[in-house]
């Protein structure tokens, strides 16, 4: 589960680097820069949430859990960012190809998976209920 926890770290900090970077990308379009940037702000505290339950719970209980994530799995949530960084970098991210990779990864079993791990970590009082409106806001702003 730790390696899963750490995983589940990094991919939230890219994503949020990637959201703020394709922020500024489009800025010239006000709305929806400011929509990539909320949505930076919303990784970001994932992030930070992910990273106060790991270290709150004891190695023994992270070692108990039983979530297997394979390399395919993590190659299928993080394909959307890759391609979105490459595209970027060659300056040819549009914003219709950037609003696909927000939905695809978005909607993917990604944040799934991040509640399932801040569930099992047992995050600490209205810390996990203000994870799942987060990622149920996150979604509604997306659609």
């Amino acid at each position: 589960m730790n390696e899963t926890v750490n995983w589940l770290i990094r991919v939230e900090s890219t994503v949020s680097n990637l959201y703020a970077e394709a922020a500024l990308l489009f800025r010239e379009d006000k709305a929806f820069s400011q929509f990539l940037s909320m949505m930076a702000l919303e990784e970001k505290a994932h992030e930070e949430l992910l990273q106060k339950a790991s270290v709150s719970i004891p190695d023994n209980r992270i070692k108990k859990a039983s979530s297997f994530v394979d390399d395919d799995f993590r190659k299928k949530v993080e394909a959307p960012f890759n391609r979105a960084w490459v595209l970027m970098k060659n300056g040819k991210l549009t914003k219709s190809e950037m609003i696909g990779v927000v939905a695809e990864a978005e909607f993917s079993e990604w944040n799934e998976l991040f509640l399932y791990v801040i569930d099992h970590l047992n995050a600490t009082g209205g810390e996990f209920r203000k994870a799942v409106s987060e990622v149920d806001e996150h979604r509604a702003h997306i659609q």
